[in-house]
């Protein structure tokens, strides 16, 4: 599903579908900027510690509300806690879905997976880039 594209293929192709997560570092990103860590966390300190993972679409749906369409959502460590066990590539592309924006990765790129933190720290995830909807943009 998912696939590798060059940064330049993005601006020639209408015809690319999926979420644009942007890996590396070195592209300058043109649009308004969401970052999600400080927002998002102040919102789920309101909430019981039970309900947070409940309500962290909710809460992650409402805080994006004013982004405008094809935004760059950057910052979003805050996800990856451990304690909220989710799947962070799968929430942001149910996001997408209803308002589409590009994705700043914070990790790396590594045999066709998106990587996050180092192996054997709690919060490591690894995602196969051809398990979800998304352009993996390099």
């Amino acid at each position: 599903m998912g696939r590798i594209v060059k940064y330049r293929e993005i601006a020639k192709s209408q015809k690319l579908s999926g979420m644009q997560v942007y890996c590396g570092g070195f592209h300058t990103l043109e649009g308004a900027r969401f970052s999600v860590n400080k927002p998002l966390a102040e919102a789920l300190l309101k909430i019981a510690s039970s309900a947070r993972t409940m309500q962290l679409d909710r809460c992650l749906h409402d805080l994006m509300q004013n982004l405008p369409t094809d935004g760059v959502v950057e910052d979003i460590d805050v996800l990856f806690s451990p304690v909220l066990k989710i799947d962070v590539l799968t929430l942001l592309i149910s996001l997408w879905k209803s308002k589409p924006f590009r994705l700043k990765w914070p990790g790396s790129l590594m045999n066709n997976a998106l990587v996050y933190s180092e192996e054997g720290r709690s919060d490591y995830r690894m995602f196969p880039i051809e398990d979800y909807d998304i352009l993996c943009v390099i």
